[in-house]
């Protein structure tokens, strides 16, 4: 979701561009905000017979002021109103200036073309919450900002320049959405180790435990301690329907579960990982919370990719279709160089593994780029972290995070040879992969 703070007037605002606003000193909220936007407006009203008002109503509507709920106060004293209604025109309605058609429109309806003065009440519940603050900033801060609803939590971005404004801000936005109850702003950036970040309490109060629901699944977490971005649900789903069912996935960066989950009920065999033990234990609470039966981890995703998906690949068979997810755009492509030589050391009866006996591994990695070739960069990067060429693979923009700044998808199938390549810092680790299993 998205607002903007703007002096652009609509209809309604124009009516009441004059406002008795009063700012405090000490937190630069409004001085009882409901009283200060009300005002009484002067309107041009027609009188329409109940047996036209629909069909006036249609072809009239580009003329309508659009009252969202404003009052129409008083009328003025007519016999003729029992039978009709009085509905508001725009400001620059104009009887001599309306095209012949409409005209006689106005005959055929039986309206008579004269304007009838009354007035409107415009309240504060009235105003679109951009509309409110646009009007109450000061004049040269009008600038655009965003937020994120995050169940009943308002996420903002502020700028540094509205920071002063924040209380307002936070309190017209809480007016405006009737569900949320927290309205927080971002004050750190975000940490890349656990991909969470510092916010502060802009209006509301500080719960932030909230629930989600994505496509029919639920998610509870804490969204102080863990990440979320709601942007992302079309993302997730798009991976959820690519992964074929009863696929092997490995999520290395899991989080509460928004890939790993839908994907466990979808019937694959999931093995999600997340380094931050919040992440981990909103994890497990949403398996248990939706009944998808996966398993967990709480380790380094380096860590993860070379001893689970390690050892899996050991013991797999030709026929498996294998998936790793590994969705940390910031750090996500210095990971992909834990992929050299997870085959390299083979403990079976059989033969050694060949690119033959091999299951596909495919991989989703998201990154974040600001170069002018997108893409480009992407794979020069990746290539940097495999040491060696990508092979035929697949770059898709998944969403704009900032001014010059995209997130993206890498997607490709791993290479037998990087697979079966002895690792260049002559890491042996055989330790056993911890599972914890999930009823």
């Amino acid at each position: 979701m998205r607002f903007q703070m703007f002096r652009k007037k609509t209809e309604l605002l124009k009516l009441a561009c004059s406002f008795a606003i009063t700012l405090n000193d000490g937190d630069c909220g409004l001085n009882n905000p409901k009283s200060a936007f009300k005002k009484e407006v002067d309107v041009n009203t027609i009188l329409v017979p109940f047996s036209s008002l629909n069909k006036f109503q249609k072809k009239f509507k580009e003329d309508i002021l659009k009252r969202r709920g404003a009052n129409l106060l008083s009328a003025e004293n007519c016999e003729a109103q029992k039978n009709a209604k009085f509905v508001v025109m725009k400001q620059d309605f104009n009887f001599k200036s309306l095209p012949e058609f409409k005209q006689q429109l106005l005959n055929d309806l039986q309206i008579e073309s004269r304007f009838y003065t009354n007035k409107l009440e415009i309240r504060y519940d009235v105003y679109k919450h951009q509309e409110i603050i646009g009007a109450v900033l000061p004049e040269g801060l009008d600038s655009t900002s965003g937020f994120e609803r995050v169940g009943h939590i308002i996420h903002v971005n502020l700028l540094e320049h509205q920071m002063p404004y924040k209380k307002l801000i936070g309190q017209v936005l809480l007016d405006k959405h009737k569900a949320i109850t927290t309205v927080v702003n971002k004050s750190s950036t975000i940490d890349n180790t656990y991909r969470n970040f510092l916010m502060e309490v802009i209006a509301g109060e500080a719960n932030f435990v909230t629930k989600i629901i994505e496509y029919g699944n639920i998610f509870e977490f804490d969204f102080s301690k863990v990440f979320w971005n709601s942007k992302l649900q079309t993302e997730h789903q798009r991976i959820v329907e690519l992964i074929p069912k009863e696929s092997v996935v490995f999520d290395v960066f899991a989080g509460v579960g928004p890939f790993s989950i839908p994907l466990a009920k979808k019937g694959c065999e999931v093995y999600a990982n997340d380094l931050n033990e919040e992440s981990y234990k909103w994890l497990l609470h949403n398996s248990k919370l939706n009944k998808a039966k996966l398993n967990a981890f709480n380790m380094d995703g380096r860590k993860f990719i070379k001893e689970c998906l390690g050892k899996h690949l050991q013991l797999s068979s030709k026929t498996e279709t294998i998936c790793v997810i590994m969705n940390l755009p910031a750090l996500a492509i210095e990971f992909l160089d834990a992929f050299t030589g997870l085959v390299k050391n083979i403990n079976r009866a059989e033969d050694n593994k060949t690119s033959s006996s091999l299951p596909p591994v495919t991989v989703y990695c998201y990154a974040f780029s600001s170069a002018q070739d997108l893409k480009g960069d992407i794979k020069e990067r990746a290539e940097q972290s495999l040491s060696e060429n990508l092979p035929e693979h697949s770059i898709r923009e998944v969403r704009k995070v900032a001014p010059g700044k995209y997130m993206l998808c890498l997607s490709f199938e791993i290479p037998f040879s990087l697979l079966y390549e002895q690792s260049k810092n002559g890491d042996t680790d055989e330790s056993e992969c911890k599972r914890i299993k999930l009823s």
